[in-house]
């Protein structure tokens, strides 16, 4: 099925596939359109938390995974390579998964989101869900041209997986997008049977991708390190993002950040965020003094949580 995005993808399949009280898992932190897709088919989302481990590698508890999933989950989001850690699953990972729910949720449909596909560093590699063990026949699998060719605003994505699944989806991408632009369609579809194939002996455009995506890496690591900022980069194995401990900034951002969303006379800021209240985080309040006394833009890791 093609949809406008993978975004379109999702939206699809959880409208499809989820009712009114019908439970969804996902990981978190997480994309925030699985929260935004989820709470307007009025799915009760629940979250198993990634944390950093002692090597310095974002892991997951299996008893607390295993805990999450009730009989009214209908739902698995797996996203790997991981927005916005850049965690890569391990197949030992996807495995027991695999045995968790053969043994006890073998209803569950999994929404493989592997947008970043081969966008991995080091020694990690992108393994779909769908080909460990017998995962393919609950398992819906989706990419993303924009995020795989670097041209995010294309808004092409596709998904792949049984059809009596991509059927169910259909209907409703059918009724809302009905048909994704068709220059960008021919666009994505010529070249996506060369991206691995190196010409004139120049590398594929896969290879020069993850090359250059990898450098970008190195150096932003180094210089963040380098900086005169007690804070830590953490590493990123694969992906566009990477995310920075600012536990230690606490002490140098002004009061004002802390205390209100309308610290600036004119400023556009988040006022939706935490309705009602002065408790704004610690990464919310780093990232609005970081670009607005220091012109540096970040993400605050906070919209990437549900809970």
């Amino acid at each position: 099925m093609v949809t406008g995005g993978a975004n379109g993808a999702i939206g699809s399949f959880i409208a499809a596939l989820v009712n009114p009280g019908d439970e969804i898992v996902c990981f978190e932190p997480g994309f925030p359109m699985y929260f935004d897709h989820a709470a307007m088919n009025g799915g009760v989302l629940k979250t198993v938390p990634l944390t950093v481990n002692d090597g310095g590698d974002w892991a997951f508890d299996f008893e607390v995974f295993r805990s999450v999933l009730t009989d009214k989950t209908t739902f698995l989001i797996l996203n790997s390579p991981h927005n916005p850690t850049g965690k890569c699953f391990t197949e030992a990972e996807m495995i027991t998964i695999s045995d968790i729910l053969d043994k006890d949720f073998p209803n569950v449909v999994v929404l493989s989101d592997e947008v970043y596909d081969f966008l991995t560093f080091d020694d990690n590699k992108h393994i779909p869900f769908a080909t460990i063990k017998d995962n393919w026949y609950r398992t819906v699998s989706v990419y993303s041209g924009g995020k795989l060719l670097n041209a995010t605003g294309w808004k092409v994505g596709w998904a792949i997986g049984p059809e009596k699944i991509i059927r169910l989806a259909g209907i409703i991408n059918n009724t809302t997008t009905y048909c994704t632009n068709t220059p960008a369609q021919v666009a994505m579809a010529r070249i996506l049977d060369t991206i691995d194939t190196s010409q004139n002996e120049q590398p594929s455009f896969i290879d020069a991708s993850v090359a250059s995506f990898l450098a970008v890496r190195d150096l932003l690591f180094k210089e963040i390190k380098d900086m005169p900022l007690p804070w830590e980069p953490l590493h990123c194995n694969s992906g566009y993002f990477m995310m920075v401990d600012v536990s230690k900034c606490r002490n140098l951002i002004p009061k004002k950040y802390f205390e209100s969303h309308d610290y600036v006379e004119g400023l556009a800021t988040n006022k939706i965020y935490l309705p009602g209240t002065k408790n704004i985080p610690l990464d919310l309040a780093f990232v609005r003094w970081m670009g607005q006394e220091n012109g540096v833009t970040m993400m605050p890791n906070c919209f990437f949580y549900n809970s």
